[in-house]
């Protein structure tokens, strides 16, 4: 054998004259092949200036000198350029492209691939600790395998150790948080955004049991799938809870009421606001309800004292219901006042309902409860009047006002303007319902202005007052 089996070195033979001839010419090809970094891969032609010992990867297509000399290591070594045909396995860098290539033996220089077990890799960056995988790229590929071939599937799987950890994308402007998509805490899917990487607003929540789609900031709806409870507790409840169990109730009703209003579509399914005991600021509905079903603000039917709502905050309502499509029920209710406000208000074509059990009390010169512009209102169940007001029940301007099975408790004997008011083409009817006690100081009934009160032929004593009543104005008392 004249050369080694992998370099194909010359060796020195027996008795060889010239020993230094074939040494030397064995150690240019160590330094040729040995430790290879090329200049580049990109070149069919030689440099004009080359460096001593200066080495490329001929490109496909090569001419002049070296011609025929496709993808073989080009060397220049004293003064003259010598070829080094590689073996599969031999691996170059390659400066101008920052890469480490491997012979695949068939003609080709492929990039160097690390197999498995390394504990850290990267590429075009540098990988740490905790990002033991990094990439710097303007893209990333991933491709199902139509090579070994596989399934034609793609799956990217993401496993965290236990429900309270954190399986997610995270998504970065300079490198600080903005969107975060998985499952982060728990295991209900969960999208969220950012401002500045410290707050964060929940956008989407996918429950994994029921698989319910909720949009907690707002936004699209959530179309409930069954009938639902919202807490309320004035003393340990906050409006940044999501209300949903007495343990994470909201702290006011203005919020459950925001809550359902503006983020539910009911899809036939019923909503209970349901008020821990206490004293509530009021409240104010101005939204139409989405889908069908009854919402209900509830107390406790067994003691109207245990849930008191009192005055809201710069309105002169405890509650106001306005406009086209906006349904509430009240049950189990203290309304009352501190000031001089009206109770209980439906306004624009708004309907309330008052069922079971609730009681009233208030003071001055004002009204109880008003049914005003095309609104409704019916009154069934138990109502207790205690207290003084202008009037206790009062439709106008088309406002419809029904008391139809109800029983009123006047035994504290209310000192009231007038019990029952109709203006300006309001309707208030009657039937079925019965008075205990009697209001003192003012009139039954007054009606006015093209107004009707109608008692189902209950008489003009039907309403229990000090004075009798009084029509005016194409009014009608039936």
């Amino acid at each position: 054998m004249d050369t080694s089996p992998n370099l194909a070195l010359p060796y020195i033979a027996p008795q060889q004259a010239q020993k230094h001839v074939t040494h030397n010419e064995a150690l240019r090809m160590l330094d040729a092949a040995v430790q290879i970094g090329v200049e580049s891969r990109s070149l069919t032609e030689p440099p004009a200036d080359p460096g001593d010992g200066e080495r490329h990867i001929v490109a496909a297509g090569a001419t002049g000198p070296w011609a025929a000399k496709d993808h073989v290591v080009a060397a220049f070594q004293d003064g003259a350029w010598a070829y080094y045909q590689p073996r599969e396995g031999w691996l170059v860098w390659v400066a101008d492209e920052a890469a480490l290539l491997a012979y695949d033996g068939a003609g080709a220089w492929i990039a160097a691939a690390v197999r498995s077990g390394v504990p850290q890799f990267g590429v075009n960056t540098d990988p740490d600790p905790v990002n033991r995988l990094a990439v710097k790229s303007d893209a990333v590929l991933f491709s199902h395998d139509d090579v070994t071939p596989g399934s034609g599937d793609q799956r990217i799987v993401v496993n965290k150790e236990a429900p309270a950890k954190t399986a997610s994308f995270l998504f970065q402007t300079a490198w600080s948080g903005r969107a975060e998509i998985g499952m982060t805490g728990d295991d209900d899917f969960s999208l969220k955004v950012s401002p500045d990487g410290v707050s964060w607003h929940d956008a989407l929540t996918v429950d994994r049991d029921t698989g319910r789609v909720a949009f907690p900031s707002g936004g699209v709806r959530e179309l409930l799938a069954a009938d639902r409870t919202y807490h309320v507790d004035a003393v340990a409840g906050s409006d940044t809870n999501d209300g949903l169990t007495g343990g994470t109730a909201f702290a006011t009703i203005q919020k459950a009421v925001d809550t359902v209003y503006g983020t539910l579509d009911l899809n036939g399914h019923d909503v209970t606001i349901q008020l821990a005991a206490g004293t509530h600021n009021g409240f104010t509905a101005v939204n139409p309800q989405v889908g069908a079903g009854t919402i209900k603000v509830k107390g406790d039917t067994a003691d109207l004292e245990a849930c008191v709502v009192h005055d809201q905050t710069g309105s002169t309502l405890v509650i106001d219901v306005q406009n086209s499509g906006t349904r509430i029920v009240l049950e189990g209710l203290k309304i009352t006042r501190t000031a001089t406000a009206s109770l209980v208000r439906a306004l624009s074509g708004a309907r309330i309902e008052f069922i079971t059990a609730n009681k009233l009390a208030g003071a001055g010169r004002t009204h109880s409860v008003m049914s005003d512009v095309n609104a409704y209102v019916s009154i069934k169940g138990s109502l207790v009047v205690v207290d003084a007001g202008y009037t206790l029940f009062y439709a106008a301007r088309n406002g419809f006002l029904q008391i139809s099975g109800m029983a009123a408790d006047l035994t504290a004997a209310p000192a009231l303007g007038v019990l029952a008011l109709a203006n300006n083409g309001g309707i208030l009817f009657a039937s079925a319902s019965s008075f205990s006690g009697a209001a003192t100081g003012g009139f039954r009934y007054a009606v006015q202005t093209n107004a009707i009160v109608n008692t189902n032929g209950g008489g003009a004593s039907y309403f229990p007052n000090d004075n009798a009543g009084t029509t005016s104005t194409g009014g009608i008392y039936a």
